[in-house]
């Protein structure tokens, strides 16, 4: 599904993001981009549930 890989990529560029805020010594920055990370992680765990909760059609 294009929207799991799109948000798991979007996860992996803010995780390199927030390894920088926090080493470059910006906490608020780090913050929100862990913030972010959370909500984008929600919403894989809710696609993953959707995907299993759909039936598969016999063939």
């Amino acid at each position: 599904m294009n929207t799991e890989k799109n948000l798991r990529a979007i996860f992996e560029i803010l995780s390199y993001l927030h390894v920088d805020a926090v080493q470059d010594g910006y906490p608020d920055l780090a913050e929100r981009l862990e913030f972010t990370m959370n909500c984008a992680e929600r919403h894989l765990k809710e696609l993953k549930q959707a995907e299993a909760a759909v039936p598969e059609l016999p063939v």
